[in-house]
């Protein structure tokens, strides 16, 4: 399979192999240099090497003249992010034509362990491995959804599992899982609990593939919590995305807890938990920027190993279900008590 051939692949699948208005589906029966040549609206679509100045990647991403819709508007568009009235091309996608584009939009084959990589997981859009650039988009958007433009009904259910957060055993010395188990059991908890969990998926899935690409959301989660991400140009308020408060990790692992012992996608939380532990460590060990006081407690781990990101990984890739929440928990009883508590 060709490389272009996955592209066009990916572009139908956003718009449900329907026939669409407008432009219409400009990337059908195209070959490779009548592709790269085409102009949509009288803008050329792409500049072969140079992916950050083609308008198929800022269409996509909502990047000006595009993004009109885009909750807050980019300034200055005039165009909606496309494909417009649908859900946004996932970003690992959108990655894969990046790279096309930067290549210089060769005639291509893809490479053969991607292919049956695809094949084996029966998906229609194979993704490359996501990085920095990747990962800043993605917790801009969560800030932006989850904080910057929150709506009302996510910021009541935000606060609904914060009044029961501090319930999780977690943030206790001594355990009680009964009171825990009844906190995230009522009704209004559980329905916030559902929305922040589908939203959060959701976004993971956008930026690291469904199912996730396990390295790179670790990888994620590592630079976060180590506050190493690249500066992030389109927030200059605030440009480097990191934790602001070292116990919201702990929150993040109570939410998880919640949602599988909820049975809300407890595959994918599970991948979630692992990595959210990866980040607590790497704030706790790394994050020398917070007053000692504020700082996490991590003991059991070394700053100076050099294996230091791929231990923690191990030490919790082979767990699940009760013994992952327990590792978990424990996890967050060091971070807050410092020697680990039993």
């Amino acid at each position: 399979m060709k490389r272009l051939d996955h592209i066009v692949d990916i572009l139908e699948t956003a718009v449900n192999r329907e026939v669409i208005g407008a432009h219409h589906n400009f990337w059908r029966g195209k070959t490779r240099d009548q592709f790269i040549a085409l102009k949509v609206f009288g803008k050329d679509l792409l500049v072969p090497g140079k992916s950050a100045d083609s308008n198929l990647i800022k269409a996509l991403r909502g990047i000006m003249p595009f993004g009109a819709d885009i909750d807050p508007p980019q300034p200055g568009a005039i165009f909606d992010r496309m494909p417009a009235g649908r859900p946004a091309v996932p970003e690992l996608s959108i990655a894969f034509i990046e790279k096309w584009i930067d290549d210089g939009c060769p005639d291509d084959d893809m490479d053969e362990p991607v292919v049956a990589a695809m094949r084996t997981a029966g998906v229609a859009a194979a993704a490359a491995p996501a990085g920095p650039d990747v990962y800043v988009r993605f917790f801009r958007d969560l800030d932006q959804f989850f904080n910057f433009a929150v709506s009302d009904q996510t910021e009541q259910d935000i606060n609904s599992f914060f009044s029961i957060a501090q319930t999780w055993p977690g943030f206790k010395a001594a355990t009680d899982l009964p009171a825990w188990n009844s906190a995230i059991a009522d009704a209004t908890v559980k329905d916030a609990l559902t929305e922040l969990s589908d939203n959060q998926l959701r976004l993971i899935a956008q930026y690291f593939g469904n199912p996730p690409d396990r390295n790179s959301l670790n990888d994620a989660l590592w630079q976060f919590g180590m506050g190493s991400l690249p500066a992030d140009d389109q927030r200059p308020q605030d440009r480097f995305h990191r934790m602001n408060g070292a116990t919201m990790w702990l929150m993040w692992l109570a939410f998880a807890d919640a949602s599988i012992r909820l049975s809300m996608n407890a595959p994918q939380w599970t991948v979630n938990v692992r990595s959210i532990c990866l980040g607590l460590v790497g704030d706790a060990l790394f994050r020398t920027d917070r007053p000692v006081p504020q700082r996490l407690k991590i003991t059991r781990y070394n700053a100076q190993d050099p294996n230091l990101q791929a231990r923690v990984i191990g030490d919790f890739a082979s767990l699940a279900d009760d013994a992952l929440l327990n590792a978990a928990i424990g996890l967050g009883r060091e971070a807050l008590f410092g020697a680990p508590v039993a």
